[in-house]
């Protein structure tokens, strides 16, 4: 490995999470920052025991050059992946 693990030595983890619905995990040198809201809504009449999730996905690109650029392509696929995880989770 080019930071010089063995390959059976992991990055290091570190989860903070903040008083606001964030999240930040560090796994190495790499950072990811997540936030979280929802708003809680009187459902339809004609389904009163349904309710809708909605997942809205936003990247800020921070990478050390351009060529990580992520594309639209990729968020909208990141975003059915998350939608498909939740709606077979069954939960």
């Amino acid at each position: 490995r080019l930071d010089g693990r063995k390959a059976t030595e992991y990055r290091s983890v570190d989860i903070a999470l903040g008083s606001d619905a964030t999240c930040v995990v560090s796994l190495g040198a790499t950072k990811v920052m997540a936030h979280a809201s929802c708003e809680l809504v009187q459902p339809k009449a004609f389904r009163p025991n349904e309710g809708i999730l909605t997942i809205s996905v936003h990247l800020d690109n921070q990478g050390p050059d351009d060529s990580e650029h992520i594309s639209n392509v990729d968020i909208v696929c990141l975003n059915r992946i998350l939608e498909k995880l939740l709606k077979d989770s069954n939960t």
